[in-house]
C-alpha cells in the first residue's frame, strides 16, 4: 500500500516553525531527500506493524530480520533503526555476514558481525537471532576452511547471538540465486557447524556469562550525526571499535535516546567519536552525567539534530569536562591510548592475553574474561594468519589455564588462526 509510505509528524511544527502538520515520504520508497525528518519519521512505521501482530497473536514471540547497515552512512535511507526494532520485537533480528578476506595475513572479516550484534545487544538486552547468516559469499565455489565457520558461529555467540540459520541449506544447479557453494555442499564445514552447535550447548553457562559481561565502556552512536555527517561519525566509530576489540573488554554502544535517559553513568568510560550533531535531549543527558569519564575524538556536540548551532558556552563547558583523544590508526594510535584510559578508570580486564614472546597484548587477538561463581573463563581467538604463542596474565603474573573446547582439556599455550579457545583459569 503506497499510503504506508506516508507518515504524519506533528512534532515538526515545533522545530521547523510551521503551523501545520508535515507529511513526509519514506525515503527508501519514494526517493525523497534523506534529511532528519524523513528518516526519523519513517523509522516509526514498524511500530504499527508490530502492534497489529501483537494483537493477532499476543503469545507468539515476534522477530523481524533487520539488515545490518547501522554503520553504513550511505544506507541511512533504509531507515532500519536498530534501537526501535530491538525494543519493539521479542528477539533482535539480524541479517549479516562473516566473510573470508582471501588475505593470508587476516583471513576473515569479523567486524560487521561483531558491531551488529554489539549494537543490537546494547540497545535491547535480548538474544540476537541471525536468520540469514552469510558465512561465505553467496554462490562462491572457493574452498573455505571449516575453522572459518566455527569461528563465525562461536564468536557470534560471544557477542550475543542466541540462534541462527545459515544461508542457505539448499541445492541449486544454475546458481541463479547464489545457492551453489552453500554449507550443505561443504562437508567439512557442515561438520564444524554441528560440532560448534554441540559445544555451544555443552558450554552454555560459560557462553552466557561471556555474552552478558558488563561493559565498562560505551561508544556514542548518534543517528543525528550519521544523517548529517555520516562518514565522519561512522568512520571514527569503526576506528574506536577496532581498537577496543583488542582490549579484552565488552563493548557497548549508547544511543541518543539512552543518553537522554541518563544511561551514561552506567559506564566508567564514554567515548564520543565525531558526534558533531547530537539531539538536544541527549546533550542534556550527557551534561548531567556525573560518573563516566568522557573521551572526545574529533568534533562533538556543536549542533542539534536539526542542524542548529548549539549555545557555544554550553558546548564548551561539556567539552572541558571531557578529555580530547588523538584520532588516528586503530592499532598504532587508539589501541594503546584506550588500554591506558581503561586502566585509569578501573575498567581494565581481570585477565590479559599476551604474546608469550613479548609479554604484551598482540594486535589480532580478541579475548574476553568472565566470572562464573568462584571461577573465571577467558574466551580468545586469533584473527591473524599466524599462530601465536600466548600467556594469560593476572596482575602481571602468568596463570595456568585449560581449554574447555579441546579434547582432554589441554593447557592453553597458543592460539591457532580462527580457532577459538575457552580457557578456564586455575
Amino acid at each position: 500500500d503506497p499510503m504506508r509510505s506516508l507518515h504524519v509528524v506533528p512534532s515538526l511544527d515545533d522545530h521547523m516553525g510551521g503551523s501545520v502538520h508535515a507529511a513526509v515520504a519514506l525515503a527508501a520508497h519514494l526517493g525523497a531527500r534523506t534529511d532528519v525528518e524523513t528518516v526519523l519519521a519513517s523509522t516509526e512505521l514498524p511500530s504499527d506493524d508490530h502492534g497489529y501482530l501483537d494483537r493477532m497473536a499476543p503469545d507468539v514471540p515476534v522477530h523481524a530480520k533487520v539488515m545490518s547497515n547501522q554503520l553504513n552512512a550511505g544506507q541511512v535511507n533504509w531507515v532500519t533503526d536498530q534501537e526501535r526494532f530491538g525494543n519493539l520485537l521479542d528477539l533482535n533480528g539480524n541479517d549479516c555476514y562473516f566473510f573470508p578476506t582471501h588475505n593470508p595475513a587476516w583471513p576473515a572479516d569479523p567486524w560487521l558481525q561483531n558491531t551488529s550484534y554489539d549494537i543490537q545487544r546494547s540497545f535491547a538486552r535480548k538474544p540476537v537471532f541471525n536468520s540469514e547468516n552469510h558465512i561465505v559469499p553467496d554462490g562462491s565455489t572457493h574452498y573455505q576452511a571449516p575453522e572459518h565457520f566455527r569461528a563465525a558461529l562461536w564468536q557470534g555467540a560471544i557477542h550475543g547471538q542466541g540462534s541462527t540459520t545459515i544461508w542457505v541449506w539448499e541445492r541449486d544447479f544454475t546458481n541463479r540465486w547464489g545457492f551453489i557453494g552453500s554449507v550443505m555442499e561443504r562437508p567439512g564445514s557442515a561438520q564444524a557447524v554441528g560440532a560448534t552447535c554441540l559445544d555451544l550447548n555443552r558450554l552454555a553457562e560459560e557462553v552466557t556469562a561471556l555474552a552478558t559481561v558488563k561493559a565498562p565502556v560505551a561508544i556514542v552512536y548518534s543517528m543525528s550525526s550519521i544523517i548529517r555527517r555520516g562518514n565522519e561519525h561512522t568512520g571514527a566509530i569503526w576506528r574506536v571499535y577496532h581498537a577496543l576489540n583488542h582490549c579484552g573488554v565488552k563493548i557497548d554502544f549508547i544511543s541518543e535516546k539512552q543518553l537522554a535517559s541518563g544511561k551514561a553513568d552506567d559506564y566508567l568510560l564514554i567515548i564520543s567519536p565525531e558526534a558533531e550533531t547530537l539531539r538536544d535531549d541527549a546533550f542534556a543527558g550527557l551534561r548531567k552525567a556525573a560518573k563516566a569519564k568522557l573521551l572526545l575524538i574529533g568534533a562533538n556536540f556543536a549542533r542539534n539534530e536539526y542542524g542548529k548551532k548549539r549555545d557555544e558556552s554550553a558546548v564548551a563547558a561539556l567539552l572541558a569536562r571531557g578529555e580530547k583523544l588523538e584520532d588516528g590508526d586503530a592499532a598504532k594510535v587508539l589501541w594503546p591510548a584506550l588500554r591506558s584510559k581503561l586502566a585509569e578508570v578501573g575498567g581494565a580486564p581481570e585477565y590479559t592475553v599476551v604474546d608469550a614472546k613479548t609479554n604484551e597484548p598482540a594486535w589480532g587477538l580478541e579475548w574476553l574474561p568472565a566470572r562464573i561463581g568462584d571461577r573465571w573463563v577467558v574466551n580468545a581467538i586469533n584473527f591473524t594468519g599466524t599462530p601465536i604463542d600466548i600467556k594469560i596474565l593476572k596482575a602481571g603474573q602468568s596463570v595456568a589455564a585449560r581449554d574447555l573446547l579441546s579434547l582432554g582439556e589441554p593447557p592453553v599455550t597458543a592460539l591457532k588462526t580462527l580457532t577459538p579457545v575457552l580457557a578456564e583459569v586455575r
